[in-house]
């Protein structure tokens, strides 16, 4: 007497694990941004990207180009351009330059000039959570880089390669 068994082929559940791998493959980075270091680590990221446009738009069009921050509301912008607004829970903690840290406040200004230059700044970011994030962007070098902790000035600029700073403007 034979029964009549229903099961899964090997091929079956071969095809069904490929398609599932793919789909993790697929949304595992975008979960990232839901956890706050995801939004941190966001955040840095999505300032780092904007300083490199407006340093990349200064030198093609050869005209001074502003980072604008705002750290009492958490915005910034190019000048003239749309604002855009940190994830909910990340703020700006400080700005340091050369010069010294100020705390923020609204139009903190960071300069890209047409030959590649800029204002040697670190942008300090955190979290409700206590985790902090630094964008860096080096004067002379143009470089612009984030680190997932909170880094001063001087130091980012020596883990970087920036042995002497230039004299402030």
């Amino acid at each position: 007497m034979r029964r009549n068994v229903r099961a899964f082929t090997l091929i079956e559940m071969i095809v069904v694990t490929v398609i599932l791998g793919i789909i993790a493959t697929l949304l595992l980075p975008r979960l990232g941004s839901l956890t706050p270091r995801g939004r941190l680590r966001g955040a840095a990221t999505h300032l780092v990207s904007l300083a490199r446009h407006a340093a990349d738009h200064g030198v093609s069009t050869r005209a001074m180009q502003t980072l604008i921050l705002d750290s009492s509301s958490g915005a910034y912008r190019i000048d003239g351009g749309e604002e855009a607004r940190l994830p909910d829970g990340i703020r700006i903690e400080s700005m340091e330059t050369l010069e010294g840290t100020r705390l923020g406040g609204q139009g903190v200004r960071i300069r890209f000039g047409p030959q590649g230059s800029a204002d040697t700044a670190a942008i300090h970011l955190a979290d409700g959570d206590g985790r902090r994030a630094t964008v860096v962007v080096l004067g002379f070098t143009g470089r612009i880089s984030a680190f997932n902790e909170h880094v001063p000035l001087r130091q980012a600029m020596e883990d970087l390669g920036v042995r002497h700073a230039p004299a402030p403007r």
